[in-house]
């Protein structure tokens, strides 16, 4: 529990690995670096030094609209993965993949598992996209629908 925290900010990523454990603060845009959560996180600071994680703050350049859209759909991609993620089964990844050797849409793979939750069939193309096995045709420039295409990358 982190005493005396005044005020709430999320952090955007939590960096761990072999030597590295560190939560990463995005500070976007007009934000600089450092400025923010100096002095609005001492607390956050100091648990973080206390269990052994280093603090780093990352600006960002103010986004264009077809990188919002990246993030939007990333942010997406990796929620679905997260939720739904430990209902995958390499069955129906494996069938994905095959039924996917082509461009093709979400739309058209939920047709041709109508038995299947649709998230877990969704999550499961995320997954595929994650792995780098599939893409998406327009991510930088379509918000994710069912209409999205995928195809072999």
């Amino acid at each position: 529990m982190i005493q005396d925290s005044k005020r709430s900010r999320v952090v955007d990523f939590w960096v761990t690995g072999p030597g590295l454990n560190k939560y990463l603060l995005i500070a976007r845009g007009s934000t600089p670096a450092g400025a923010s959560a100096e002095p609005q996180l001492p607390a956050f600071r100091a648990w973080a030094k206390e269990v052994g994680c280093e603090v780093e703050e990352v600006e960002t350049p103010e986004n264009s609209p077809d990188q919002e859209t990246w993030y939007g759909n990333w942010t997406t991609i990796l929620q679905q993965i997260s939720n739904y993620g430990p209902y995958l089964n390499p069955k129906m990844t494996e069938q994905l993949r095959t039924a996917s050797a082509q461009r093709i849409a979400i739309s058209q793979l939920l047709q041709q598992f109508p038995r299947e939750e649709p998230e877990i069939v969704r999550a499961t193309i995320f997954e595929l996209v994650h792995q780098g096995v599939l893409e998406f045709v327009d991510l930088r420039k379509d918000r994710l629908s069912d209409l999205s295409e995928v195809e072999p990358s």
